[in-house]
């Protein structure tokens, strides 16, 4: 019997079969357990042209490439058709390998330029490729669109001092990996049992996460002069997202800021940057903190840009000198400037709630007429004032902030210090009923004068319900983590990709 003598309804009964393996093991379905998805799926792909239409959609729908790919990628994708099947691009770029007699110190010059060559040719080239790509109406109608994720690292990573990358490393946007045991026992590394015995040196963490400035573009590069040294603009790139994945910095100036201008019809960005390293030379956390101030406010000037998520992480080990160390205010206050055409907003850790409503504390002036967020749904942030000491200001000045944002939807703000996590929600529940409330382990409570701001908000937002008063405490032993914190907020869980919260969740179960 041939397959195309079978009933429809069979045929995609079969196809849906070898497509969900969740449901069925491979050997269930007569694919030999040694032939990985991906491959089982490329050969589904060539058994007929049936087959190819139909499996094609899932074998291009998330992509990983290599640099050396790029090239291939670019004659494969030159049918229109299956560009529109792309919703995922992970441009994965490996720099060189090294071994233990330069593992404990930084990059040296010739290894910098060697780096920013490979980084420049890789992202050019591949967006002088998406450059020349249709745009696609169903792929623009859908709300996340073609995302395209980078990230840069070296595959010796994971062998010398930053083991703990060895875990995460081959971890997808849409999935976690589990990688083959391995006994972490490494006394020249000083690691022993998953975890480091002794603090790392500055210069063999400098290595790994790069200068603080970041890895920047050479204008030099083939690909570069190529393009006459201005990056093409793609208009088929809807999100860009940067995980946790690997501890590399990048430029702002000289590679985000010209890749985001590039994309000219960007709606979200997501950034999950490391904390800067200090050392005695420089101050990496300020480094960055200036680096992402001048991202925020080149942020400003994308107009069709509307969602946010800003998470800068932090490894205790790694960052003993700046662990604890506060929020840079210009920078908080940066982003409120820059994000009033924003319907979504998510940040943490490197932004603190405080200074983002400068305009709005008790010492400010009159805050500038220009000062709103029109279009503002979700807004999501971090402080460290929400204490029994501090939490009365921030939430009369949340409020006020709040009376200039006709749209929100969700009103979040949220801490989590040592064994006093705490969660303010302001949002409008089911039938339009406003509420706001406070969850906390110290027994947090609203003062007369905050529930009066939020009445007027609530007010201003047309409901004809009166603003209802929640509280919720909880034991602070529930909540020994930030990361904790996160999975019991109502939108701040958009602060991370789905595999970046459930790696920090792993951390805690080790």
């Amino acid at each position: 019997m041939s397959w195309s003598s079978l009933p429809p309804e069979l045929q995609i009964e079969v196809c849906r079969m070898l497509l969900e393996p969740e449901s069925n093991s491979l050997a269930d379905v007569g694919i030999p357990d040694l032939m990985t998805r991906p491959r089982m799926l490329s050969t589904c792909a060539a058994v007929c042209q049936g087959w190819q239409e139909y499996f094609e959609k899932e074998n291009f729908k998330r992509l990983i490439l290599h640099q050396g790919d790029v090239s291939q990628f670019g004659k494969i994708l030159a049918c229109h058709q299956r560009t529109s099947f792309v919703r995922w691009i992970w441009l994965r770029i490996e720099l060189p390998t090294y071994d233990c007699s330069r593992c404990g110190t930084p990059e040296s010059t010739d290894e910098d330029v060697a780096n920013k060559y490979i980084f420049t040719n890789a992202v050019w080239d591949l967006l002088g490729i998406l450059s020349t790509w249709p745009r696609n109406k169903e792929i623009e109608q859908e709300r996340r669109g073609l995302t395209l994720e980078l990230s840069v690292h070296s595959p010796s990573d994971t062998d010398h001092y930053c083991q703990d990358l060895f875990v995460r490393a081959n971890d997808t946007a849409w999935s976690l990996h589990t990688p083959p045991p391995r006994v972490y026992k490494d006394e020249f590394h000083r690691w022993e049992n998953g975890h480091p015995t002794r603090a790392v040196e500055n210069d063999a963490l400098l290595r790994v996460f790069g200068h603080p400035r970041g890895l920047r573009f050479d204008l030099r590069a083939p690909s570069s002069r190529r393009w006459r040294r201005v990056l093409p603009k793609v208009g088929v790139v809807k999100s860009f997202t940067i995980r946790r994945q690997f501890f590399r910095h990048f430029s702002v100036a000289k590679a985000l800021v010209p890749i985001i201008e590039s994309l000219n019809r960007l709606v979200r960005f997501e950034y999950e940057p490391w904390r800067g390293i200090d050392t005695a030379s420089f101050k990496g956390k300020d480094i960055r903190d200036e680096e992402h101030q001048q991202l925020f406010e080149v942020l400003k000037s994308k107009r069709s840009l509307r969602f946010i998520s800003f998470f800068e992480d932090v490894n205790p080990t790694y960052h003993r000198r700046n662990q604890h160390k506060r929020a840079n205010r210009t920078l908080g206050q940066t982003l409120a400037r820059s994000s009033r055409n924003l319907e979504c907003l998510h940040a943490a850790m490197g932004v603190d709630a405080q200074d983002f409503f400068f305009a709005f504390l008790p010492e400010a002036t009159k805050p500038p007429r220009d000062m709103r967020w029109r279009n503002l749904e979700r807004l999501s942030l971090y402080t460290s004032h929400l204490t029994l000491e501090g939490q009365d200001r921030l939430l009369c000045s949340a409020a006020l902030a709040a009376k200039v944002m006709p749209n929100i939807k969700i009103f979040e703000l949220w801490t989590a210090r040592p064994q006093q996590p705490c969660i303010f929600i302001y949002g409008l529940k089911k039938g339009g009923k406003p509420q706001i409330s406070l969850d906390s382990s110290w027994g947090a409570r609203f003062s007369g004068q905050a529930v009066e701001l939020w009445e007027e908000k609530a007010k201003l937002d047309n409901t004809r319900h009166k603003l209802s008063v929640r509280y919720w405490d909880y034991d602070p032993c529930g909540a020994p983590s930030h990361v904790v914190v996160i999975e019991h907020l109502v939108v701040g869980k958009q602060l991370l990709n789905e595999t970046s919260l459930q790696q920090l969740l792993n951390l805690l179960q080790r």
